[in-house]
């Protein structure tokens, strides 16, 4: 990320507005998330809580039309399957525990935002299957690029 130092600084109230613009902007520009150091940097970002409510507004506007695909959605735009494989809910199998990270919280946030009579239990599970699922989506990439680059050589 460009810098969390000057996210975290206090303005007055006409600048905080533009602060939080211009916060999400640089979200945004880091998403998904595809290193362990970006990971790092957005986890800080969202320690600060003007930026985590931000980001929870703004991930909550994804939208879908059930819970299932609001929470894939939003999942999708956060994290790329690469690192998404290096996560389970829980940290189980040799993964990191993706239920500690403030990511999982403001996801979390975002989706009781859409659905305010949701269960929380309903929104991890599509997460762990989400989680899950990336190797298999991960295959089916590599896949589709094997047989793209496969039919360019025959096609020459």
């Amino acid at each position: 990320m460009k810098t969390a130092t000057a996210v975290a600084t206090k303005q007055s109230e006409g600048d905080s507005d533009k602060t939080v613009t211009k916060n999400i902007e640089i979200f945004y520009e880091n998403i998904p998330i595809k290193t362990v150091e970006q990971l790092e940097e957005i986890e800080r970002w969202l320690d600060n809580k003007e930026n985590c409510m931000a980001v929870v507004r703004e991930l909550s506007r994804i939208g879908g039309i059930n819970l299932g695909q609001t929470v894939r959605k939003i999942l999708y735009r956060v994290l790329s399957n690469e690192m998404a494989n290096t996560f389970s809910w829980d940290g189980m199998k040799q993964k990191n525990a993706f239920k500690n990270l403030n990511s999982a919280r403001a996801i979390l946030e975002a989706v009781k935002m859409c659905y305010p009579l949701s269960k929380e239990i309903d929104i991890i599970l599509v997460i762990k299957s989400w989680l899950v699922k990336a190797k298999e989506r991960l295959k089916m990439k590599d896949g589709k690029e094997h047989e793209e680059a496969r039919e360019e050589v025959i096609n020459e």
